[in-house]
């Protein structure tokens, strides 16, 4: 490290405060686009969504009306969906919306 002062440290002031002119550039010619004369044909296709299947609705195994599905607000089943029957209160035929699983 050098230690600088007097007339080089005024000397480099001097230049840090100067402002450089600007670069003189001269303008650019710039042509129109040629566009193609045939447009590329462009397919674009939307990916299928696969729509959730709703399961249908089977009969009610008491009075064959039709079944609605619920949700189980109580019990050990709370929150879980089953199908009931539309008579409700009349008829009270309920059927479970999957097969409970066997595990061996």
């Amino acid at each position: 490290m050098e230690l600088v002062d007097g007339e080089l440290l005024n000397r480099w002031i001097a230049d840090a405060k100067r402002v450089a002119p600007a670069p003189i550039t001269e303008p650019v010619n710039l042509e129109p686009r040629v566009e193609p004369a045939v447009e590329p044909e462009l397919k674009i296709t939307t990916p299928l969504r696969e729509q959730p299947v709703e399961p249908e609705a089977p009969a009610c195994p008491h009075c064959r009306k039709a079944m609605v599905m619920r949700v189980a607000r109580t019990g050990a089943n709370a929150g879980g969906n089953f199908w009931g029957c539309s008579a409700y209160p009349k008829c009270r035929g309920i059927r479970a919306i999957f097969a409970p699983m066997v595990v061996k």
